[in-house]
């Protein structure tokens, strides 16, 4: 059997843009800022403002996570 949890996120902006998976974390882009959110409680971790806007949700990923580590979980 399949079981599912739906899990309530934290977030400090309406309106997500994505949200991406990686590093046993979840990315929520909005237009200017990223939060930072467990999956497994929904806790916000951080949240950080884009300089580059929302474009660097769609353009910039695979630069910005490779020199990344994931915050602790």
């Amino acid at each position: 059997s399949n079981d599912y949890r739906l899990i309530p996120l934290q977030l400090d902006t309406d309106q997500p843009k994505e949200v991406l998976g990686y590093g046993g974390v979840l990315y929520v882009f909005f237009a200017n800022k990223v939060n930072v959110v467990s999956p497994e409680t929904g806790d916000l971790l951080a949240s950080s403002t884009l300089t580059g806007g929302a474009s660097l949700a769609t353009a910039g990923l695979r630069g910005l996570f490779s020199k990344a580590a994931a915050p602790p979980t």
